[in-house]
């Protein structure tokens, strides 16, 4: 995703942060994968049908022959150098999209979000709600708090 963000909002110049942020949301809607459904609704964006089409085939076909070659070299996957290959990307991809998301909300972020974010983390944290009341107690909370001023007529 943050590979995908940059190339598309900051190289390409396709779709600003606001744009990629509802297609971000539109693809967690969709079944499969957040960046398969990010690349093809660019793609779409960008150039049609026909743009949908390549960007799947681009997002999908790298992974799919890595994967396989993987698969054949690494037929013992508790080998040693498979393990930390594999914790290695994992470290990647949660350092990559921490970094993404500091990036896309440090400009967007308000006291009243970080309140809300140390409320739910305290409550679940230190008070040892369960997510049921987590979510009972801090969504109506958040919506209150969050809710977008609506725009006045002509503006």
């Amino acid at each position: 995703m943050p590979a995908i963000r940059r190339e598309v909002v900051k190289n390409a110049k396709w779709l600003d942060d606001d744009q990629y942020l509802e297609m971000l949301s539109v693809a967690q809607l969709l079944p499969g994968s957040n960046p398969t459904s990010v690349a093809v609704l660019v793609g779409a964006q960008v150039r049609g049908i026909p743009g949908a089409t390549v960007a799947l085939v681009a997002a999908v076909l790298p992974g799919f022959a890595i994967l396989m070659l993987l698969g054949a070299l690494a037929l013992d996957s508790h080998s040693s150098w498979t393990t930390g290959a594999l914790r290695a990307c994992a470290a990647v991809a949660v350092g990559l999209t921490l970094a993404n998301a500091v990036e896309l909300t440090i400009k967007r972020i308000k006291i009243s979000d970080l309140l809300i974010m140390a409320g739910v983390a305290a409550s679940v944290l230190l008070v040892h709600l369960s997510l049921f009341l987590t979510l009972l107690i801090f969504t109506p909370i958040a919506l209150a708090f969050t809710k977008p001023k609506p725009k006045k007529a002509g503006a």
